[in-house]
């Protein structure tokens, strides 16, 4: 036999012999015994297709037919028809060439004439035999393949020696949504994107040069998000060079807990620096006062008290930064802004020393307000040493963050990099280690932070990125309005459906993703127009990826494009804010990390074009966690979704307590 056998691997390949004793019984006896073959033998045409359905399946059915000639050309066309993996070979007890022709139209892959011998007639079956296993084997492999390339969370490829696509997952299209077969990835996503480039130079050099491509890390195009680990190697068939097989792999979670971790661990090794930096100045002044205490100064001791109690504050600033870089659960939660700004002030400000705050009294910042306290006084003393003691300092809420500008010299021509380097102490320009204090906790919060110039003259340091939100004001009125009606919005695997009884609805809901270009999701709405408001309670949900997502969201329209807010629960953790600007464009989200997961209701205002979004523990009171204003119709799709974030897959989401009810 040419191959080994991958199906039934229990029992030798089958050959099934139909037709009577007298007919059939040579032969066996001529095959049994000189090669690895089960041999069965059945009389009845009927019996013989009872036996094709079961297993070991049959690779060889010889035909042994007598007359009437038709009835066994009928029984061949059923073998052909219901077992097209087995090789059927048919040797009548008369015949001429018309009848072969017609054996061979039907399905037969070898007529043996009535005067062949017994020996060749062996011979004969056993060649059959060996053609039905390499074909078998040959669509077992396939059908391996198609299971790898589909199945699992890994892309499996294979391209031609030009570079082109020939196997790849059957849900992987061009950016313009069409099959990649016969293209390149140049061609393909039409880019001159530099990842793309460098993948298509590496499919050439293992094509032309043979070199083998192992587990090389590289971030995704612009047009999507995250990394990916890639091999590939030569596909060569008869020592020659057809192309190339590879498979690439999602490690986006990987590397981001991979720079999480090492943003920690090198946070962590400066945090000895950082006290030794902070501790020095009020080590001297004790040492120096209590000096004076002993020579008898009076009020000595109460410098020194002041001094041991900046050394106290700073050690439990620190070891709120510890416990924050340390731990892979940041506790974070909406902290009043402007509040905070005015307490962290209180706390440093000297006489002389003016706040100017401009901000909404109301307003959250999602922070972990341990670290944020500590970024605010480092910022305001950096302001402080440095402007002089009758430094003016404005604290500005942006659209996305906060600016704290001062009135004083300036940083001049430093760089970023300068200015939040460790040790920087100049006279005149010193940001020193509390700026540098400033920027590791922008980067745990994942904020980015920008220096320049202030509106007042001197230093401002500008945070964008930040989850900052605010109540809407509107008040609530009596209109209420019922979910009308749920679809499908985009490409989704697996049908959704929704279920409702009352204040209750249950969503099913797949699709990939809620985020960039992709909008995949189970949707049920209602059409409202002008000012609205959605609240419910994710109570249940299912979790099929990390990504798993159930919550309220409003849209421009129900076409996969429309602009969109949202809120939801992800993977049923912490609240998730989503958005598109304007049609067309790209979606966004941003995880309301370490929020505690009693937060589950969830809301969103629609007020103009304005989307503002909140969260509670009891429906009663409500926290602002995001707000920001989107490309919305007056008329908009507002509801529930569903989104499973797995091929192949839907998630099940109970909301209670659901209100869509119009805004005054």
């Amino acid at each position: 036999m040419p191959h080994r056998k991958i199906w039934d691997i229990d029992h030798p390949p089958v050959a099934l012999l139909v037709g009577t004793d007298a007919r059939t019984s040579d032969l066996a006896t001529a095959v049994e015994g000189s090669v690895e073959l089960q041999i069965e033998r059945v009389a009845d045409r009927s019996a013989a297709l009872d036996r094709l359905a079961e297993r070991p399946v049959v690779d060889c059915c010889w035909i042994a037919a007598d007359s009437p000639t038709e009835l066994w050309l009928e029984f061949l066309e059923s073998v052909a028809n219901e077992a097209p993996l087995t090789r059927i070979v048919y040797a009548p007890e008369a015949g001429d060439i018309d009848l072969a022709d017609r054996a061979t139209a039907l399905g037969a892959a070898d007529v043996v004439a009535p005067a062949t011998t017994i020996d060749e007639r062996a011979t004969r079956l056993v060649d059959a035999v060996d053609q039905a296993v390499d074909r078998r084997h040959d669509a077992v492999e396939r059908s391996i393949l198609d299971s790898i390339v589909d199945g699992l969370d890994v892309s499996v490829f294979a391209k031609d020696d030009k570079a082109r696509h020939l196997v790849y997952p059957s849900d992987t299209t061009t950016g313009e949504g069409r099959e990649l077969f016969g293209l390149t990835d140049l061609e393909a996503f039409g880019t001159n994107d530099e990842t793309l480039s460098d993948a298509y130079q590496d499919d050439l050099a293992v094509i032309r040069e043979g070199r083998n491509v192992l587990g090389k890390v590289e971030r995704y195009p612009d047009f999507q998000q995250g990394w990916q680990w890639t091999s590939k190697v030569p596909w060569i068939e008869d020592g020659e060079t057809r192309g190339l097989v590879g498979l690439t792999m999602e490690i986006s979670e990987w590397k981001n807990r991979e720079r999480a971790l090492l943003q920690q661990v090198g946070y962590l090794q400066r945090i000895p620096k950082y006290l030794t930096h902070d501790l020095r100045n009020p080590l001297a002044i004790a040492r120096g006062y209590v000096q004076l205490a002993r020579e008898g100064e009076p009020g000595a001791l109460d410098t020194v008290e002041e001094a041991l109690d900046r050394m106290s504050d700073k050690l439990t600033e620190f070891h709120g930064l510890v416990d924050g870089s340390a731990s892979s659960e940041q506790a974070r939660s909406p902290v009043p802004f402007a509040r905070t700004v005015e307490e962290v002030w209180d706390h440093v400000s000297l006489p002389g020393t003016e706040l100017i705050l401009e901000a909404d009294p109301d307003a959250r910042l999602l922070a972990d307000e341990d670290q944020l306290r500590p970024l605010l006084q480092n910022l305001f003393r950096n302001a402080i040493d440095h402007a002089g003691p009758r430094v003016t300092v404005r604290v500005t809420l942006t659209r996305d963050g906060f600016v704290v500008g001062d009135d004083g010299p300036g940083l001049g021509d430093w760089s970023d990099e300068d200015v939040f380097a460790t040790g920087t102490t100049s006279a005149s320009n010193a940001a020193g280690l509390g700026l540098a204090i400033v920027r590791e906790v922008a980067h745990l919060h994942g904020w980015q932070v920008e220096t320049g110039r202030s509106d007042l003259g001197g230093a401002s340091f500008t945070f964008s990125g930040c989850l900052l939100g605010r109540l809407s004001g509107a008040d609530v009125g009596d209109e209420r309005f019922e979910l009308e009606d749920s679809r499908d919005v985009g490409d989704v695997s697996v049908a959704g459906s929704t279920r409702t009884d009352g204040d209750v609805a249950t969503l099913r809901g797949a699709g990939a993703n809620v985020w960039g270009k992709v909008n995949e999701f189970h949707f049920a709405h209602a059409t409202v127009t002008d000012d609205v408001r959605i609240e419910a309670r994710v109570t249940e949900m299912d979790v099929a990826s990390e990504h798993s997502k159930a919550g309220v969201m409003i849209r421009s329209g129900l076409d996969e494009d429309a602009a969109y807010g949202a809120i939801c629960r992800i993977a049923d953790q912490c609240p998730e804010v989503l958005w598109r600007d304007a049609p067309g464009e790209r979606g966004y989200s941003v995880q309301a990390e370490g929020v505690e997961q009693s937060f589950d209701w969830i809301a969103i205002d629609r007020v103009g074009d304005e989307c503002y979004t909140s969260i509670s523990v009891d429906g009663d009171v409500w926290i602002p966690i995001d707000d920001r204003s989107l490309d919305l119709s007056s008329e908009v799709a507002v509801g529930l979704f569903a989104c499973s974030a797995a091929e192949g897959e839907a998630i099940e989401a109970r909301f209670e307590d659901l209100s869509i009810r119009r805004l005054e």
